[in-house]
């Protein structure tokens, strides 16, 4: 599907949204197509480094993501890759994974959340960005799409399932029991509390503490200047 020429489109179907981004990020809009609206990521209006070989590449990558995980639940239904510089990626309708969308749902949502990031790890595919909750849809029935796969990795899906390649899937399974915990603390069991508490602690070691010392020397710096 993502590797044949798209129908021609009628440009003014195309809805007016439009977001331009910075010099190294593709340009988003919504295109109407025979299969239905699509938010289209296009690289083709960026500097010389970025049309011609990072945005490609970047978009590589994703299709490549979709291609494994085409017909399974729990993603966009269909992309098209337009050409080297564009591609096409079916909207969904949905909100951002929210606090007030995880009370509405309740453990159900996140059950399903763990359900699809283990059909994506099946199929071989590691998202290493749903740390960022905008990735994670809610439709109106419940149901969570996993989107913007910019950042995945495909690998063998024999690899990932046993073996010592299987640690690579734990930002993924992190990420979603990160919102858990945050939405719904109280329904954490005995393993997952555990869990939160060394992630919690690793992050402090390793993240907090050098960006606070970064920033007590930033500002030391500012006030020097100041009295000076």
């Amino acid at each position: 599907m993502s590797r044949s020429e798209p129908p021609a489109n009628d440009a003014s179907d195309a809805a007016p949204l439009r977001v331009k981004s910075g010099f190294s990020r593709a340009e988003l809009r919504i295109e109407r197509f025979p299969e239905g609206d699509a938010v289209v990521k296009d690289f083709r209006g960026k500097g010389l480094l970025f049309r011609r070989w990072i945005g490609p590449w970047l978009l590589d990558r994703e299709e490549r993501a979709y291609d494994r995980l085409h017909g399974a639940p729990g993603f966009p239904s269909w992309h098209r890759r337009l050409d080297r510089g564009a591609l096409a990626i079916a909207r969904v309708d949905g909100s951002v994974l929210s606090r007030e969308v995880a009370h509405a749902f309740g453990i159900a949502l996140f059950q399903r959340l763990e359900a699809t990031v283990d059909r994506m790890h099946e199929r071989g595919v590691l998202h290493f960005d749903l740390h960022q909750k905008r990735n994670i849809l809610v439709t109106a029935s419940g149901e969570p799409v996993l989107i913007d796969f910019a950042s995945a990795f495909c690998l063998r899906p024999r690899r990932l399932a046993k073996g010592p390649l299987r640690i690579l899937t734990r930002p993924d399974r992190g990420s979603i029991l990160k919102f858990k915990a945050r939405y719904l603390p109280e329904l954490l069991d005995d393993r997952e509390r555990s869990l939160v508490r060394r992630r919690h602690w690793l992050s402090a070691f390793w993240i907090s503490r050098p960006l606070n010392a970064i920033k007590k020397r930033w500002v030391r710096r500012r006030r020097r200047r100041r009295d000076d």
